[in-house]
């Protein structure tokens, strides 16, 4: 249970004890779930009952519905990379960081690519990218 609170606080960044339910759809598709669009509202609906956002309750019981469609322990890794090349410590990544991460990952990108990068999946338009965004861009790659 205490892992599960972790998760949850790892997300939960503003801590308010809820979570986006986008955010959790992030999150999911980034760790590999496959089903349709459909198949995944099905499943969410019925637990958070159309809800914007997830309590911690709600998150659990979302976490062991799509327990076997994903794997949780990468949602620690990707966390762990993210902490490691978020010097700054604000929670994000700006795109000098982001450019080092993908140069690590022996991705070989232009500054100007990186830029694009931020751009597409900066949904608050900071010019930075929290870890919501950052997996948002790991799962829209996993498709390419």
């Amino acid at each position: 249970m205490q892992r599960y609170k972790q998760l949850f606080q790892m997300f939960d960044t503003n801590g308010d004890g809820t979570l986006a339910a986008r955010e959790f759809k992030t999150v999911i598709l980034c760790l590999g779930f496959k089903g349709s669009e459909m198949e995944f509202l099905r499943r969410t609906n019925r637990i958070t009952q159309l809800s914007a956002s997830l309590n911690f309750l709600q998150f659990l019981t979302l976490i062991r519905e799509f327990r076997g469609d994903v794997d949780l322990d990468q949602i620690t890794e990707f966390k762990t990379c993210f902490d490691m090349f978020d010097a700054s410590g604000d929670g994000t990544v700006d795109s000098s960081e982001l450019y080092q991460i993908m140069r690590c990952l022996g991705q070989k990108v232009t500054r100007q690519e990186v830029q694009r990068m931020i751009a597409a999946v900066d949904t608050d338009r900071s010019g930075t990218l929290d870890f919501a965004e950052l997996l948002t861009l790991v799962a829209s790659h996993k498709d390419a």
